[in-house]
């Protein structure tokens, strides 16, 4: 199934892959069109969605998560993308709802 990427989405993987770069990880432009592909598919509205997609697409070792949601909320923030992950967390817990997903670690650690 392939499913067209917009020059939007293209822009936003590209911006963020060189914002990876540049925090120190690896971030290869195979890596990069696999996260546009990936954010085609399914969407920019849910920062879940989008965190977990190329936290897949960029970290390849455990010791890759951390810089990676560090530079993932830094520069979603900064593209007023997504809220911060505090303000993301503390909306949930407004609501009553537990937040479900620890960016900070992988599932299951």
């Amino acid at each position: 199934m392939n499913t067209p990427v917009t020059s939007d989405l293209a822009q936003l993987a590209t911006g963020f892959g060189r914002s990876l770069r540049r925090s120190g990880l690896d971030a290869p432009p195979s890596a990069t069109i696999d996260f546009a592909q990936a954010l085609a598919l399914l969407g920019t509205t849910t920062p879940e969605h989008v965190f977990f997609a190329g936290q897949a697409c960029f970290c390849r070792r455990a010791e890759d998560f951390k810089p990676y949601a560090t530079t993932f909320w830094a520069y979603f923030a900064v593209t007023n993308r997504f809220p911060s992950r505090a303000s993301h967390d503390g909306a949930a817990r407004a609501h009553g709802e537990t937040t479900r997903c620890q960016f900070s670690r992988r599932p299951g650690s």
